[in-house]
């Protein structure tokens, strides 16, 4: 009787953890500016990882993205000076249609690394310093398992990721 018991536990904790399963996607910068850079530059790498256990989409908009020239093609970061001023955005602003750019997704434990540099599509002055986050924007879902057409464009089931933020200083 009591091994009965303690099976039934077991079932009923796995059921539980399974039930809050979750996929959970966090977004780390990290400065990459070298101490022996010649020119002004303000680059940071961009990790979008899955820390949770079920997959998640996000779209592809979402994913740092840079023309030929270095320049970022949405405004994704949340640049502020010392006073805690807003600094300006320089890139370009790309408009997508919801739902006409695809979805990404990441597996757990899937991540995406890019490295951008700031000092192209932000208005950063060398010698200043600088706090860098991402926009609280950027969101993603939880792939369903029996995923039907209507869930890549309903909202309401959009999370927000999280994320770090970093301090720089170009040169």
């Amino acid at each position: 009787m009591m091994k009965a018991i303690w099976v039934l536990g077991i079932l009923a904790l796995s059921a539980c953890s399974s039930a809050t399963a979750a996929g959970r996607l966090e977004i780390r910068l990290q400065n990459r500016q070298a101490a022996h850079t010649a020119t002004a530059g303000a680059s940071v790498s961009v990790t979008m990882a899955n820390a949770g256990d079920q997959p998640i989409e996000l779209p592809a908009s979402y994913v740092p993205d840079v023309d030929k020239g270095g320049v970022l093609q949405t405004n994704l970061f949340k640049v502020m000076q010392e006073d805690g001023s807003p600094v300006d955005y320089r890139g370009i602003y790309v408009h997508n249609v919801r739902g006409s750019t695809p979805s990404l997704v990441l597996k757990p434990g899937q991540s995406i690394v890019r490295t951008i540099n700031l000092s192209l599509s932000y208005q950063i002055m060398p010698g200043r310093n600088y706090s860098v986050g991402v926009h609280p924007f950027i969101r993603y879902r939880e792939q369903q398992e029996s995923k039907s057409k209507t869930t890549s464009a309903d909202m309401t089931s959009l999370k927000t990721a999280t994320s770090n933020i970093i301090e720089i200083t170009p040169r």
